[in-house]
Parts: structure tokens; C-alpha cells; sequence
């Protein structure tokens, strides 16, 4: 008797296996998150974009791309010593999200930019995760300009998380 419990068990053990195995499989092999593509996610919105550029110049990720209704992404991330997380304050996105221009941005983020006065929108946070560069929090509207909808907009923040996807990166400088 005790070698017929002993086969049960490997059989439960061995079906256990296959059936996580399965499941992997299954999930893996659905629509992925294909290289140069990014999603942005503004409340009850998303946006696809193809990743026109992408890279690491010194401990800085960045990330431009197009959908195709010609909406626009730019993101930077600033990486800590770690090499992959994110420093809330050096990180930044704006995207095009239907007729709104929204943007998060930390404050030495905001500055590099050239913005002027309080960063709109805030970043939770920030990190590069594998291949994947990422940032969340809430972002506000821009206008034509760039600057800042005063207060009183009838956008409020939103809440906004950026997904992109970089196998290659560029070069600095480079497209």
C-alpha cells in the first residue's frame, strides 16, 4: 500500500505541474505586450502608441512614440543606483490622449523641461521592470502650448499609468 500512496502523490504532483504549465502557456501566448509598444491609461481612456524611439543616456530612460490617430508620447524616467528604480521628482510623461494633452511630471523633471512654476500632475512612481519603463500618478492637461490649463479646467486629473516596451534601445541622440 504505501507504493500505491507514494504513485497518487507523484500523479497529483505531476498534474499540478502541467496544469500550471498549461496556464503559463495559455497566458503567455495571448496578444502580448509586443517590443516598441507603449500604453498609456488615463482613467477610463487608453491610447496605443508605436514606439518611434527609446533608450538610455547616461541613468536616463526616455521613450517617444506615435499612435495611430497621430497622438504623441514622451516620457523620462531617472533611475536610482539601482539601475531600475525610478526617481519619482526626475521623471515625467506628457501624451495625447484624445483631444487632451496630459502630463506628470516630478519637479526636476518639470525643470529640465524648461516648465515654469509647480510640475502639473504628480508621479507616484517610476521604474524600469526588465525591458518595460513605467510610470504612474495623477496627470493634468496642457495646453497647445505646453503650459499648464489654469485651475479652473474643465479636465480634472486623471489618474495615469504608462506602459512601454523597449527590447533595442537607441543611442542618446538618436531615432
Amino acid at each position: 500500500m504505501p507504493d500505491l500512496r507514494l504513485r497518487r502523490r507523484r500523479s497529483s504532483l505531476v498534474r499540478a505541474i502541467v496544469s500550471c504549465l498549461l496556464l503559463v502557456s495559455v497566458a503567455c501566448s495571448r496578444d502580448g505586450f509586443e517590443d516598441r509598444t507603449a500604453v498609456v491609461e488615463a482613467g477610463d481612456r487608453t491610447v496605443r502608441y508605436q514606439v518611434d524611439s527609446c533608450g538610455l543616456d547616461g541613468s536616463t530612460l526616455f521613450v517617444v512614440g506615435r499612435s495611430d490617430q497621430g497622438e504623441i508620447l514622451q516620457a523620462v524616467v531617472e533611475l536610482a543606483d539601482d539601475g531600475s528604480t525610478g526617481v519619482a521628482a526626475a521623471s515625467g510623461f506628457t501624451a495625447d490622449v484624445g483631444a487632451d494633452l496630459l502630463a506628470s511630471f516630478g519637479a526636476t523633471a518639470w525643470s529640465r523641461r524648461g516648465g515654469v512654476g509647480d510640475p502639473p500632475g504628480s508621479v507616484s512612481w517610476s521604474r524600469l521592470r526588465g525591458a518595460r519603463i513605467q510610470i504612474a500618478g495623477e496627470a493634468e492637461p496642457l495646453d497647445e502650448e505646453g503650459r499648464q490649463v489654469a485651475s479652473g479646467s474643465s479636465t480634472p486629473a486623471v489618474r495615469v499609468e504608462v506602459d512601454a516596451r523597449c527590447d533595442q534601445r537607441d543611442q542618446a541622440g538618436s531615432g
